[in-house]
């Protein structure tokens, strides 16, 4: 195939973004589900575009490793710890810059029947695991016993609806492995089972189908989101349309209501210990950009020493899971953290943006430093807490015009996310980030902490 020049391939991918989408108008589909677990809608639709022009990086791109353990006064483990699980940053399966990836291991319940999938994305915007069928094998698969509807007997799949598009599988349960931890019966989700009947058109119409490892750019996606269930009590009371009840292989077209405990769970809160959140600790990186950038999550939210940080500053959560970032004067109250976003998303009329259809992205003639404070929202279960921080802003242009680099801490695109600053991959290097769950569902007492980990 014709291969392109860097500069040429951006173009190209801008150019097709700016048709498709204005990333400064994104807007979430239903509100209290999974969120933004990929790449969301302007980054997304930026790198699919590259893919499309025939560029994106090629298999030879360089692996400089960066590592990120934890090492200050009160978080002294490495990466090989019992409740550790490596954290890399490198080219993923669509050449999508700022994807986080995780290896999990996916087993029939109660036995030895086991898949090691690699690329899953780590999303701290959405809750429960997601994997590709086409991740697992046809044995494993079979022994994932499906979810079903004690009432009808129906199976239950799901329609998993984000800002990038949808996804849509069966439920069934696994045991879920991360690094030397394991949780039991999992619910996931079965992206693409062939088993589950087929997506209704209130799923289908809300995006694009993300069930395949291009669309993606990953085999799957763990959601650690300080939510415990992917919906919790508004689907375990009505039938909204999130879940549906199917017979094998049939269309389905009704939604149903779905007990809290066939819901899609976050796998860390049925871990037997260390379950109560996780610490991610990422590595800084260069400003012009990194091949690879390597770090640590941590299972459990003081629990033992590596996940214990007195100093981190700590922001309680609302309902929703996002709290007050003020910024430039400006408080916006819907913000959050999330790092399946590839992406800053925030609007600074003083910053210089790209020119003509890239002017949805920030282009700096040098990187700029730009401080920000967190307070928590008027419905956070506790009124008290700050954390003031940076974050950089680079030249997109110019950083994503380098063949082979995928770990970027200044890309930013102009715009907010339901009026709400979006924190994506880019704010997490260079710091701890800690993600408190719930104690129950719908208890509304997570929270967020933050501290450098100077790495």
């Amino acid at each position: 195939m014709t291969t392109m020049s860097s500069l040429a391939v951006l173009a190209c991918g801008l150019a097709l973004l700016a048709h498709r989408f204005s990333a400064g108008h994104v807007s979430r589909t239903f509100r209290l589900l999974p969120r933004r677990p990929v790449t969301q809608v302007a980054a997304y639709a930026l790198l699919l575009a590259l893919a499309a022009c025939g560029g994106g990086g090629s298999s030879s791109d360089s692996t400089s490793t960066t590592t990120g353990s934890a090492n200050s006064s009160n978080n002294t483990s490495s990466s090989s710890s019992s409740n550790s699980l490596t954290v890399i940053v490198q080219k993923s399966l669509g050449s999508y810059p700022n994807q986080p990836f995780v290896t999990v291991t996916v087993c029939a319940p109660g036995t030895t029947t086991c898949d090691t999938i690699d690329h899953v994305l780590l999303d701290t915007g959405s809750t429960g695991l997601r994997v590709l069928a086409s991740s697992l094998s046809a044995t494993t698969l079979a022994g994932m016993t499906r979810e079903q509807l004690a009432s009808s007997g129906n199976y239950i799949d799901e329609c998993g609806q984000f800002v990038s598009g949808y996804t849509w599988g069966s439920l069934r349960l696994a045991d879920v492995t991360m690094g030397s931890k394991t949780a039991s019966s999992v619910p996931v989700e079965v992206i693409g089972d062939s088993d589950a009947g087929s997506a209704p058109s209130a799923c289908t119409g809300t995006g694009s189908d993300m069930g395949s490892t291009t669309e993606m750019g990953a085999n799957g996606i763990l959601g650690v989101q300080g939510q415990i269930r992917d919906c919790g009590s508004t689907c375990a009371t009505s039938a909204y349309p999130l879940y549906y009840a199917c017979a094998t292989g049939s269309s389905c077209s009704t939604s149903s209501a779905v007990p809290l405990s066939q819901q899609v769970t976050n796998p860390v809160s049925m871990l037997s210990s260390d379950n109560n959140g996780i610490v991610l600790s990422m590595p800084s990186v260069s400003d012009s950009g990194q091949a690879l950038a390597t770090g640590t999550l941590y299972f459990g939210v003081g629990t033992q020493t590596n996940n214990t940080l007195d100093s981190a500053d700590r922001i309680p959560l609302d309902t929703s899971f996002e709290f007050k970032a003020t910024y430039g004067g400006t408080a916006n109250q819907s913000s959050f953290i999330d790092s399946g976003t590839n992406f800053l998303y925030f609007q600074d009329s003083t910053l210089t943006r790209c020119t003509g259809s890239n002017s949805d992205y920030y282009c700096p003639s040098s990187v700029q430093t730009e401080s920000v404070t967190f307070t928590p929202n008027s419905g956070a279960s506790d009124s008290s807490g700050s954390y003031t921080g940076s974050f950089k802003v680079g030249n997109v242009v110019s950083l994503l015009s380098t063949s082979g680099v995928y770990a970027f801490d200044d890309i930013a695109v102009y715009g907010l996310v339901d009026s709400g600053m979006d924190f994506g991959m880019p704010f997490f290097y260079g710091r701890y980030v800690v993600i408190k769950n719930e104690s129950s569902s719908g208890a509304g007492d997570a929270y967020a902490a933050f501290a450098s980990n100077g790495l």
